[in-house]
């Protein structure tokens, strides 16, 4: 085995400057994306909706752009729980765990996803979940050896330049930088971006922390999916994984003032059943953005009062200048009908309240 050392100028000139995403900033070619919640938190279901927006070449899927194809999905369920969130495309191939039992090697598995993969041309495998597919004892997870054993075959399905998606597990304790993950560290260091996915004050809401050698992976992503109609909705994107609660603020305080009502911070605290030193800040932004107004003198009798004054138009663009200024950091939506607005290179991406479609699902541009 000859190892090839390169220069920096060698690989700049073998390596694009930026993967071509299947999902923009997530998933790509020969990238290992690593993914962990809480039971119940909805990876699995993410995860068949990404499928499908994959699968079906979406043009976007939570705001993000996708470059499509063929999907194959090893999953821990049976057809029976899976039947309500299956895929609409037959290009998504599925493996449950029916139909695979007695349970086979770890090593086989993936063996065998990567061959139906390079069968179909797919440019996706999402393995959910791996702990159930290694059948790895608890124990065991903690030791970094058996770790890095575990993340090998994942990592060769990545060189036959597939995304590869694996949900994982949160620990019952919290987590901060790639923590969360049950285990060794050593899973969280074996991928390329580490993603985490914890519930909000918003039933239906979902944060999605990341962390990734990439610099096109948001540190936060905020959603909300809903099930009765099958649609998924960003409600704002951050820098850093801390911007999750100011997002979540951001939304409650002006889907509490949606009405057009003023309110007071009394008022606003009923509404998003959140104490007032929470959101004192974010509501400070909204008046300096001009987004909200603030009303009354402040005294007795006559108590603040706010209450939105712009619209979506104007919001985008002021948006879009504070993320093209200095200290910008957060862009997420200003108004609970415009829920992402994003500037890359001079283009402006706007997902608005999605109506439920069709082939795409997912957002409407």
């Amino acid at each position: 085995m000859t190892l090839l050392f390169r220069t920096p100028a060698e690989i700049r000139a073998a390596v694009p400057p930026e993967p071509n995403w299947v999902l923009d900033g997530y998933l790509g070619p020969g990238i290992f994306t690593l993914e962990s919640g809480r039971p119940k938190s909805g990876k699995s279901t993410k995860g068949f909706a990404t499928a499908e927006a994959v699968a079906t070449c979406a043009p976007s899927f939570l705001g993000r752009a996708i470059t499509g194809g063929p999907v194959v999905i090893v999953s821990e369920e049976t057809p029976a729980t899976m039947l309500h969130k299956l895929p609409s495309s037959e290009d998504v191939h599925i493996l449950s765990r029916d139909a695979a039992w007695p349970k086979p090697p770890w090593e086989d598995v993936i063996a065998a996803a990567v061959h139906e993969a390079q069968c179909i041309g797919a440019v996706l495998l999402i393995i959910d979940t791996a702990p159930y597919w290694a059948a790895m004892p608890a124990e065991r997870e903690k030791d970094a050896g058996a770790a890095l054993a575990l993340m090998t075959p994942l990592l060769e399905a990545t060189r036959t330049g597939l995304a590869v998606l694996a949900e994982w597990h949160s620990r019952k304790g919290a987590g901060d930088d790639g923590d969360a993950l049950r285990g060794s560290n050593a899973f969280a260091g074996s991928a390329d971006i580490v993603l985490e996915i914890e519930k909000t004050q918003t039933p239906r809401q979902r944060a999605m922390l990341a962390l990734s050698r990439f610099p096109q992976t948001p540190g936060t992503l905020l959603y909300e999916h809903d099930p009765a109609v099958g649609s998924w909705r960003v409600i704002g994107e951050g820098v850093e994984r801390g911007d999750a609660r100011t997002l979540g603020d951001r939304q409650a305080l002006l889907a509490a003032r949606e009405g057009g009502d003023e309110l007071t911070r009394s008022d606003l605290e009923e509404h998003t059943g959140t104490p007032e030193v929470q959101w004192h800040g974010t509501l400070k932004a909204l008046q300096d953005d001009g987004i909200v107004h603030r009303l009354g003198r402040g005294v007795k009798g006559d108590p603040h009062r706010f209450q939105i004054v712009r619209t979506d138009s104007a919001q985008v663009a002021t948006q879009n200048e504070r993320r093209n200024g200095e200290g910008a950091g957060l862009f997420s939506a200003a108004h609970p009908l415009g829920v992402q607005q994003k500037q890359t290179a001079g283009i402006v991406r706007t997902a608005q309240n999605p109506e439920p479609l069709p082939v795409n699902r997912y957002e409407a541009a």
